[in-house]
């Protein structure tokens, strides 16, 4: 009867860690907020190759070699470095600037060939913390914008609406998931991390 426990519990446990960990391939492509992210530490048992540099617009990694994300599940989070160009005197996106942006981004999903595609909506800024209706109103028009963009590709996808995670009810920031409004802390990784986990 113990012996029959004990097998019984490793069978268990054994099976625990299997669902637990996932030895899968993922690419995680994208600007400093993913150069900085921890994505072997949050998404363990999963081999990964990530792609990201600081500063980089969606016509940067356009140039990038990701051959490797190739028929692989990809994680991709860029455009906020975007925003400056994107954004017009009213604080709406200009319908000319912004649809060449949804043009690069579908192309970029082309140029990856992902298995499918984990697409992280732009997370809310704040420049030195300080809140700005002009970026709040842009960053919610390039989040439902690319929603769509997204079912007007051939690839897999899912909208990762990561946005919510990091606002208050009063659409203000939480501070204490950011360092200075843009790159996020160690509290700030956990939360993005869950949302994608959510979906893989």
């Amino acid at each position: 009867m113990r012996i029959a426990l004990l097998l019984a519990l490793s069978f268990l446990l054994a099976s625990c860690g299997t669902e637990a960990e996932d030895n899968s391939e993922i690419c995680f492509v994208g600007d400093s907020i993913t150069d900085l992210w921890d994505v072997e530490y949050h998404f363990p048992g999963r081999f990964i190759h990530k792609h990201g540099i600081g500063g980089s617009k969606v016509e940067d990694v356009m140039e990038w070699d990701l051959s490797a994300c190739q028929d692989l599940p990809t994680v991709l989070l860029i455009g906020t470095n975007n925003i400056d160009y994107l954004e017009h005197t009213n604080g709406s996106t200009s319908n000319l600037l912004s649809q060449n942006f949804y043009t690069k981004y579908k192309t970029l999903v082309k140029n990856i060939k992902p298995s499918k595609l984990y697409a992280i909506s732009i997370l809310p800024r704040r420049i030195l913390l300080t809140e700005d209706p002009r970026i709040i109103n842009v960053i919610h028009d390039i989040n439902d914008s690319l929603q769509k963009t997204l079912k007007e590709i051939s690839t897999k996808s899912t909208f990762i609406n990561a946005y919510p995670a990091f606002i208050d009810n009063r659409d203000s920031l939480i501070k204490d998931f950011f360092v200075d409004g843009i790159h996020l802390n160690a509290d700030g990784y956990e939360a993005l991390s869950a949302e994608v986990r959510k979906k893989l």
